[in-house]
């Protein structure tokens, strides 16, 4: 190579790795608020099967699907950066790597889960406790991972790691009280949310840059049929693809047909 390649060579180095430096300082939020297109269905109460004494002092109704009464936010869509196989991994802001070090929680509290959907990097720890004076038994289907299926005495915990990250969702149950069901979301990166009561969910410090973010809920899967500012669209398998600037993004209020949880 002769000296002016050489050059030419450096130079462009040099620019590419400004350009990508310059792209990894720049962040932005990204919110949406998910609300119930339809009549609000009524939350069934579910069997309680076992240990009906301690369990049935709580009223149970099923909670794949919960919408508030006021605002008709739908709770629990759970939202995440989608990567495919050879896409790079997104540089990440200096304040979500302080984020992994802090461990989170999935408690059996009164013959339920809390929180129903639990979102963790992988490596980083999920205390896994039993607040119940009853025994729970705690399955979590992983693919990517081991999955694990473990009894847990009253007021017992334990630590659980996950090194790798899943694609989808994965679920959590109860063999002793087949009711209980919650969700875990296992990400080698900090992008991911789950929306609250109101509907409400927001990501934080997401690197400018064009990006794809998946949708899914437990009850309508991936979620596809939506109203935004006015028109019905449809996300194929749930997928947005957003441009995302340091002013953020905000989708705005999205309606969700009521049809997809049928």
């Amino acid at each position: 190579m002769n000296q002016s390649k050489k050059l030419f060579s450096v130079v462009m180095t040099f620019f590419m790795g400004v350009s990508t430096w310059v792209q990894a300082d720049e962040w932005g939020d990204l919110a949406v608020k998910f609300v119930f297109d339809g009549p609000i269905p009524v939350a069934n109460p579910v069997a309680i099967t076992k240990d009906a004494a301690f369990c049935s002092k709580t009223k149970l109704v099923d909670d794949s699907l919960v919408i508030d009464e006021e605002s008709k936010g739908v709770s629990n869509i759970i939202a995440y950066l989608y990567l495919s196989r050879s896409a790079s991994k997104p540089p990440i802001h200096p304040d979500n790597k302080e984020v992994k070090a802090l461990e989170l929680n999935l408690d059996n509290d009164k013959c339920r889960f809390d929180p129903h959907v639990v979102c963790i990097q992988a490596g980083q720890e999920l205390i896994i406790g039993n607040l119940d004076s009853v025994g729970h038994n705690t399955k979590i289907d992983t693919f990517a991972n081991d999955a694990i299926n473990i009894n847990l005495p009253a007021g017992s915990k334990l630590s659980q790691l996950w090194e790798k990250s899943e694609k989808r969702p994965s679920q959590i149950s109860c063999s002793i009280h087949p009711w209980m069901k919650a969700w875990v979301v296992i990400k080698d990166h900090p992008y991911f949310g789950v929306s609250n009561k109101q509907g409400e969910l927001v990501i934080k410090n997401v690197p400018a840059g064009k990006w794809t973010f998946q949708f899914w809920q437990e009850a309508a899967g991936y979620v596809d049929d939506v109203n935004v500012d006015g028109k019905d669209t449809k996300w194929k398998k749930g997928r947005v693809e957003i441009n995302m600037t340091s002013q953020g993004v905000d989708l705005g209020v999205v309606k969700v047909n009521a049809e997809l949880f049928k």
